[in-house]
């Protein structure tokens, strides 16, 4: 846990990211968690994932990097070892994308199909 080289906002933008590229609201994340890991979890060996928690993370409002938050990202897959990478430097181009949402709703849709596919594409050269 000590050897995170992520910011809190880094880390927030990851999940964020994460979600998106699964196509996952923060409900369809926890009830992905919470049934991988049952077991676990009636066996209190393991916390029950909730979309408050989540979405705190999802958001940047929380302060510290603790065990929860470093276990979401781990269910993610979210490498909190890697130095900031120029994919979190996306963040004005996203600005600039909801703009664009905001003044013509009807191609919301069609922008998160694109975004979809260049995350696939992304995630196949790894």
């Amino acid at each position: 846990m000590n050897t995170c080289k992520l910011t809190n906002e880094e880390i927030s933008r990851a999940v964020e990211g994460a979600l998106l590229s699964k196509s996952w609201s923060v409900i369809d994340c926890c009830n992905a968690y919470n049934k991988l890991f049952s077991m676990e979890i009636s066996g209190n060996t393991a916390l029950v994932m909730k979309k408050d928690f989540v979405h705190r993370v999802k958001k940047n409002q929380f302060s510290v990097l603790s065990k929860r938050v470093v276990t979401l990202c781990d269910f993610l897959d979210i490498d909190l070892n890697v130095s900031k990478t120029s994919s979190f430097d996306l963040k004005d181009e996203m600005e600039k994308i909801e703009q664009v949402i905001r003044k013509n709703p009807m191609i919301e849709i069609k922008i998160k199909n694109l975004l979809r596919n260049v995350a696939e594409i992304a995630g196949a050269t790894q």
